[in-house]
């Protein structure tokens, strides 16, 4: 009866300290802009707190242009230059990424069901020199499925909920887990005068020696600058 307890005892141990888990807070704002009918460019800044959100984890600044080509299908292009915090100093991360995406009405429910597809390269500049002897660069496909509902009598709040997943294409990659994945649900608040504000919460799961569980609680501004033009 002993050892079984000790076994028990052992075992609980184990799990509880199996996994790290924390809670993050990431606060951003953004704005957008249709150059024309087809062709939106934006910009958004966000900063990223982790340990409890109780220290800055990432800053970053993002600009991009999506195209609508046919109803519903779009592809875009992004830049980010980030801060991120590596053991006790910040180093430089650029990334680039490339995406499409798919979106689906279904009138009867009246939600939209969508897909995007990412693949984003990111990198230290000062790094790349010597990648041969100490790699420094991230590639990773990103996969997600979304739906959001938009009641007909009150449009302004539209909740949502997703599912996302990562896979890392750098076998040796320091930067990143090789396999990640993402569940959230929230609100967009659609605001008057093209304000919005997305309200979220998200579980983030990433595959490494020791699992990562993150809780991240996310709110996003955003403004819509085409009727200023």
């Amino acid at each position: 009866m002993k050892k079984a307890i000790l076994y028990i005892s052992i075992l609980t141990s184990f799990f509880s300290y199996a996994q790290n888990d924390d809670a993050h807070v990431w606060t951003g704002v953004g704005v957008s802009y249709d150059v024309i009918e087809d062709i939106t460019i934006d910009y958004k800044t966000q900063t990223r707190f982790y340990k409890n959100a109780s220290s800055l984890r990432v800053f970053m600044n993002q600009v991009g242009a999506s195209f609508k080509i046919t109803k519903g299908v779009k592809a875009g292009v992004d830049y980010r230059y980030s801060r991120k915090k590596k053991d006790y100093y910040f180093v430089n991360e650029n990334r680039f990424i490339l995406y499409g995406s798919y979106g689906y009405k279904i009138p009867e429910i009246s939600t939209k069901i969508s897909a995007r597809v990412k693949y984003q390269h990111s990198f230290d500049r000062l790094s790349t020199i010597n990648e041969t002897i100490t790699p420094n660069t991230s590639d990773v496909f990103r996969i997600k499925i979304s739906a959001k509902y938009k009641n007909p009598n009150f449009k302004r709040v539209q909740p949502f909920v997703g599912c996302e997943y990562f896979e890392s294409l750098n076998a040796t990659s320091n930067q990143f887990g090789k396999t990640r994945y993402r569940i959230s649900l929230g609100l967009n608040l659609d605001l008057p005068m093209k304000h919005a504000v997305k309200l979220n919460y998200i579980y983030q799961s990433t595959q490494k020696t020791i699992p990562e569980v993150d809780h991240i609680f996310a709110i996003q501004y955003s403004y819509d600058l085409s009727n200023l033009f």
